[in-house]
């Protein structure tokens, strides 16, 4: 059977992983703490900042409700979608010992943003169906916030000491999500809805 057909097969896979994603690209080798991998340490620290942004997970939301295509649905889907991959991540990085065994308490104020930010989220998923300009308004809500993103959590204009591979992981990260944000913006635009 098509995922088409299974909406809520596709959004619990999706989001369990991006929640498996975000675990491997949060894992640091000894030689990275130690600085004799900085190569690795700076391609790791942009995967994670890119996968772990916040329109990644919000964006995954907005997928959620988009897939359900029904109001109510969506108002589930969007809170179910973030922890789901909170719980993968959570859950598999306790398991492995990647975590420390107080994990789900220490991420209780994420999984409370996945519960209230996940239902409007949701909602707008559904909204991105529409033809007018509300669909291309809500359309353009993840595309808006990868072009944010990065300026709103000063990724390109890193205060730290500029030494290491992470402020340039961190900059890099924020070209690559300002393009994303142009690109789809531009996607958005020119597209007809479906």
């Amino acid at each position: 059977m098509p995922l088409r057909e299974r909406p809520w097969l596709g959004v619990i896979a999706l989001s369990a992983g991006i929640g498996v994603l975000s675990l491997l690209t949060n894992i640091t080798t000894q030689a990275q703490i130690e600085g004799r991998a900085n190569a690795l340490l700076g391609a790791r620290t942009f995967v994670t900042v890119l996968v772990n942004s916040g329109t990644v997970w919000a964006g995954l939301a907005v997928v959620a409700g988009r897939w359900v295509a029904r109001p109510l649905s969506a108002a589930w889907a969007g809170p179910l979608s973030g922890i789901c991959a909170l719980t993968t991540h959570c859950a598999l990085g306790q398991a492995s010992g990647l975590m420390p065994p107080d994990t789900f308490g220490s991420n209780v104020l994420w999984f409370a943003f996945a519960l209230i930010f996940g239902v409007p989220l949701g909602l707008i998923g559904v909204l991105t169906h529409r033809t007018a300009a509300a669909g291309t308004l809500t359309r353009l809500v993840v595309p808006l916030g990868a072009l944010a993103e990065p300026w709103v959590q000063n990724w390109m204009l890193f205060a730290g000491p500029d030494t290491g591979p992470t402020p340039w992981a961190l900059r890099a990260a924020g070209v690559a999500m300002t393009l994303a944000g142009v690109v789809g913006s531009w996607v958005v635009l020119t597209r007809r809805a479906d």
